[in-house]
């Protein structure tokens, strides 16, 4: 099948979704319709849906159709090159930010973890999860892990605040650098296994330096 008869259809229906001329829950026209709006076959149909639904665009329902599951959501600016907190960031945009905090415990680095993040095996770490919002909508999942001996007294409630705001005005500690690497990835479940974050910070013990991993969802 000629990639770009399907690849066209797809780019067609994702354009759509994106405009909302399909909106979120609506069910996408039937198989019938399409073919006879793209004059094609069935299975390029099939095909073009098969990557709407890879990419979590549609749904399909059996004995229903094909269902949108995209959701827009409106565009924020975050500074890449600099350090801004969350909450500077949506006073910058005028937005209401909400962090909720998911998780909050002591870990040890296993040496699996060590090497991946740069933390030595056996260092203490504060391990944190938060899920920050903006206007209502889930936006950025925060997988934290902080070096116990520079962040001492770290608490849920600093942590669904700021944490760089309390690492810099209440601890006193310069954050020198900030370095991040930023994904996108379809939500799935998540591995349980410890070492497996999207997000890290890490100080070095003879000069801070805090490093910073971070996906959009």
């Amino acid at each position: 099948m000629p990639k770009a008869k399907y690849d066209g259809i797809y780019h067609s229906i994702k354009k759509r979704i994106e405009a909302q001329d399909y909106p979120y829950q609506s069910l996408l026209p039937s198989e019938n319709t399409l073919i006879e709006e793209y004059a094609c076959s069935r299975n390029t149909v099939r095909r073009a849906l098969a990557e709407l639904v890879a990419d979590g665009y549609v749904q399909t329902m059996q004995g229903r159709g094909v269902r949108v599951i995209y959701q827009p959501v409106g565009k924020t600016t975050f500074t890449i090159g600099g350090i801004e907190t969350f909450q500077e960031t949506a006073r910058r945009n005028h937005l209401r930010a909400v962090t909720k905090v998911t998780k909050f415990e002591t870990v040890i680095a296993t040496e699996q973890f060590a090497a991946e993040s740069g933390f030595s095996e056996g260092d203490e770490l504060w391990a944190v999860q938060r899920v920050r919002y903006l206007d209502g909508k889930a936006l950025i999942l925060d997988i934290n892990y902080f070096l116990k001996e520079f962040v001492p007294g770290l608490t849920p409630e600093i942590a669904a605040n700021s944490i760089y705001d309390y690492i810099e005005n209440t601890l006193g500690m310069q954050i020198i650098t900030s370095k991040r690497r930023i994904t996108v990835e379809h939500a799935r479940p998540r591995r349980k296994s410890a070492g497996h974050g999207h997000l890290w910070l890490r100080g070095r013990r003879r000069k801070p330096d805090l490093q910073r991993r971070r996906p959009a969802f």
